[in-house]
Order: C-alpha cells, then structure tokens, then sequence
C-alpha cells in the first residue's frame, strides 16, 4: 500500500500520509473526483446556472466573429441554447438546459459567483519586491473582459516615452503590450482551474512583470520538453 491513500467514511473523504489519517478539505476532494473521472475543467457542468446567466450579447458577437474568422459553424437566427449545445458548452439533462464551465466563462454575467476563484489579482509594486504596493485591483467578469481590465491596469501602471523624429512622434512602451496581453490571456486560458485556492496573479515591478498562473505543466509537458512538445488545457476556453 502506498504512503498516501484515500477513503469515504461518514459521508467525509480522508487521506492517509503515513500513519496520519486526515480529512481532506473540499477543494481538494472536488479536484481527486475530477482527475479521477478524467473530466476536463472546462467541460464541467453547473446544473445551478441557467441561460439566465449568460449575456446574450457576448454570445451572439462571439458567434459572428467565429464563423468569420475561424469558420465555426453557427446560426445566429437560432436560440441561443441551440448555438451553445453547437459549441459544445451546454447540453440537454432531463428537458432542461446545463452549461459548462466554459459557458460561464466566457459568456456569463457575473461568472464568479459561480466560479469565485477565477478571479484576476493584479499588483503595482514599489521597487523590486512584493513587500509595497501602489496599485492594485481583482477583475472580475469574463476571461476575456478580465484580460482587457489587465490590459489596462498595465498601461496605467507603466511608462511611456515619446521620440520626436523630424515632424513624427512615436511612443515607447516600456513593455511591448501586445506580448504582455497575450502572457496574461494564456494564463487565464491554461491555467489549471482544478486549483480552487489561488488565482491568476500579475505583479507589475519597477524592472519587471510576472504572470503567476495556478497549475504545473500539462501532462506529457515538462521544463525540459517545452519548446518540442504540445499539450493544450481547457481545450473549450482556449
């Protein structure tokens, strides 16, 4: 038998670490029940949010820019519920309509109530270290509503120059935005949200930025292989 180990008694879950016997908290239950049905985070299904959850306006421009740009199949004459089952972020159970994460996600209108823990933490600090803050904010809302309010908490919290050349002015971002942008969209999107304890964080210092994003490397990834091997999570939010 290993060193770790895990039971139900009582209706609570255990694990054993050795000759201790702990309860386990409930995230990390949820997170064992899970990996262990294999089920992808952004798969998983909210019976409590209804379409009443969803901003119907995200979804209908969501479908319009898809079926343009990357020829997703969509009718936007149709119900709503029928694009989302196409999307493969809602399904019928038992004559009523159930959506996914990912439905939350990315078309929600509060998605935290739901999902607490997806939540964006962004800090302006003093100098080098995380010891004093200037600026700081959670965003809240959408993935992608959330990567705009970090957007511009970045610009607002960092510097630009300007460099006259003849009759021409250009600017100079301390940071190329676009690649920061995109740091911060693919922690959001890759994160790995079986971690219920932490959130995406980005912390803005005088001589760098760091994007935090919960999760190791997804399997068959590793530090050495990156760069030579792919591997996507949360195929549905990507």
């Amino acid at each position: 038998m290993s060193g770790r180990s895990r039971q139900l008694a009582f209706g609570r879950a255990f694990k054993r670490v050795g000759a201790v016997t702990a309860q386990m908290d409930r995230a990390e239950y949820e997170r064992l029940l899970l990996v262990r049905r294999q089920l992808p985070f952004d798969g998983r299904e909210l019976p409590e949010a209804t379409l009443a959850d969803l901003e119907g306006a995200r979804l209908r421009w969501y479908l319009q820019r898809a079926t343009q740009e990357r020829g997703i199949p969509a009718d936007l004459a149709a119900p709503l519920a029928e694009n989302l089952k196409r999307l493969g972020v809602a399904a019928e159970r038992d004559g009523r309509l159930v959506l996914t994460t990912a439905a939350l996600l990315l078309f929600g209108k509060q998605p935290q109530r739901f999902l607490p823990y997806t939540m964006v933490r962004i800090a302006r600090f003093q100098g080098t270290t995380p010891l004093n803050f200037i600026d700081r904010l959670d965003c809240f809302g959408t993935l992608p509503e959330m990567i705009d309010e970090a957007e511009r908490f970045i610009k607002r919290n960092t510097r630009v120059a300007a460099k006259i050349t003849g009759f021409e002015r250009r600017e100079i971002t301390e940071y190329p935005y676009p690649a920061v942008r995109e740091a911060i969209a693919n922690a959001v999107a890759h994160r790995d949200y079986d971690r219920a304890d932490v959130e995406v964080r980005v912390s803005v210092f005088s001589d760098r930025i760091e994007v935090q994003s919960p999760g190791r490397l997804p399997a068959p990834l590793t530090l050495d292989t990156l760069g030579e091997e792919y591997a996507l999570r949360n195929r549905q939010i990507a």
